[in-house]
């Protein structure tokens, strides 16, 4: 059986930090973090070739 995994709330993602990365979401939603950057990808397989690929969904820039 899978294991179940909880969804990221914003204090989670406002302390991620790089080394962190790729925290998981779940149902393929990943946030990758650099070390000036948040990366939110979304992996998912392609129905007919069952090829797995990811989507980049947004990005949010860290300037400190």
């Amino acid at each position: 059986m899978a294991r179940k995994i909880t969804p990221l709330n914003d204090t989670q993602i406002r302390k991620a930090k790089p080394e962190d990365s790729p925290l998981r979401d779940g149902n393929g939603l990943l946030l990758v973090i650099t070390s000036n950057s948040k990366l939110w990808r979304f992996r998912y397989e392609r129905p007919f070739t069952k090829k797995r690929n990811d989507l980049s969904i947004g990005l949010t820039l860290m300037f400190l």
